[in-house]
C-alpha cells in the first residue's frame, strides 16, 4: 500500500511539472498548457487515466491530450462554468476506478459535455478580451498569436522568448489620435485578441499612445507572416481587405476572431 501512494503522489506531483523527467516532449507539452490555462479540475481524472491506460497505451496518449486542450476552449476563451467541468471529472475518476471506463475511447467520449463546440468556441474567440495587465493572460495572449503564426505560415517561434514584445495596435493608453472611436468602444477593444500581435523586441520603437498610421511601419516590417490584424484580414464572407484607415479599424478585431483558421488549431 505504501508502494502505491509513492507511485500515486509521484504521479500527482509530476502532473503539476512539465519538466518532470517521466514525460515525453508531447506530453510535456499538454501539461504545461494545463498549468498556464490554470485548469486544475482534471487532476482526479488524469491520475485514474494514468493508472488504468498509460502503461497499456501510452501510444494513444497524444489523442486524449488534444481532447483535454478542450479545457482552452472551456475555460480560457468560453469562460464557461468550473464547477460542471469538475463535477465531471471527479465522476469520470470513479468511472475509470470502477471499471465502467475500459477504454480511452470511453474516457475521450465522456469528455464531450465540456468541449464546446466549433460555433460556440469560434463566438467566443471572436470577441475575447484577455487583459493584459495580468501576467497569466500575457502569456496565455502570447501563447494564441504564437500558434496562430505557425499554424499560418509554419514558422516557429518561442511564445515565451523574451526576443519578442506583445504589442497593442490600438494602444493600451490612446492619445487624441484615437478620438475617432468612442473612448466607451475603445474600452471594449483594446484587450481584444485581435488588437494585439507580436513584435521583436528592441526593434519595435512603436509609440506607447501612437495612431495606426505611426504603428503601421512597425508591425508590417515584423518577421512574422500573421503579424496584426490588419495586415491579412478580409471581411468576412468578402475577399475585401480591411485597410488600416480612420473608418474600419474598429471592425478589426472581430473580422481578425472570426477567421475560421483558428478553430482548426484548437481542435
Amino acid at each position: 500500500m505504501l508502494r502505491d501512494l509513492d507511485h500515486a503522489s509521484a504521479v500527482y506531483a509530476g502532473l503539476r511539472d512539465p519538466q518532470d523527467p517521466a514525460w515525453n516532449r508531447e506530453e510535456k507539452q499538454a501539461i504545461a498548457q494545463l498549468l498556464m490555462f490554470n485548469v486544475r479540475q482534471p487532476l482526479a481524472m488524469l491520475m485514474a487515466c494514468h493508472a488504468a491506460f498509460f502503461e497499456q497505451d501510452r501510444a494513444g496518449l497524444p489523442n486524449r491530450q488534444k481532447r483535454l486542450r478542450g479545457g482552452f476552449r472551456y475555460n480560457v476563451i468560453c469562460n464557461l462554468q468550473a464547477h460542471e467541468q469538475e463535477r465531471l471529472y471527479n465522476e469520470m475518476a470513479q468511472k475509470i476506478t470502477g471499471g465502467t471506463y475500459i477504454r480511452p475511447a470511453d474516457v475521450i467520449s465522456a469528455l464531450n459535455p465540456v468541449y464546446p463546440d466549433d460555433n460556440q468556441f469560434k463566438a467566443a474567440f471572436a470577441e475575447k478580451e484577455l487583459r493584459t495587465t495580468n501576467n497569466r493572460n500575457k502569456k496565455v495572449v502570447r501563447y494564441i498569436l504564437f500558434e496562430i503564426e505557425r499554424q499560418q505560415s509554419g514558422q516557429e517561434f518561442d511564445f515565451e522568448s523574451a526576443t519578442y514584445n506583445l504589442e497593442h495596435i490600438l494602444p493600451e493608453h490612446p492619445s487624441q489620435a484615437w478620438d475617432h472611436i468612442e473612448e466607451n468602444r475603445q474600452d471594449r477593444l483594446i484587450y481584444r485578441l485581435g488588437n494585439m500581435t507580436p513584435l521583436e523586441a528592441g526593434k519595435t520603437g512603436m509609440p506607447a499612445t501612437g495612431s495606426m498610421r505611426q504603428n503601421d511601419p512597425y508591425i508590417s516590417t515584423a518577421p512574422f507572416k500573421s503579424p496584426g490584424p490588419w495586415l491579412n484580414i478580409t471581411t468576412p464572407g468578402t475577399n475585401t481587405k480591411l485597410k488600416p484607415d480612420r473608418n474600419s479599424w474598429h471592425r478589426l478585431p472581430q473580422a481578425y476572431g472570426n477567421r475560421s483558421r483558428k478553430i482548426e488549431i484548437w481542435k
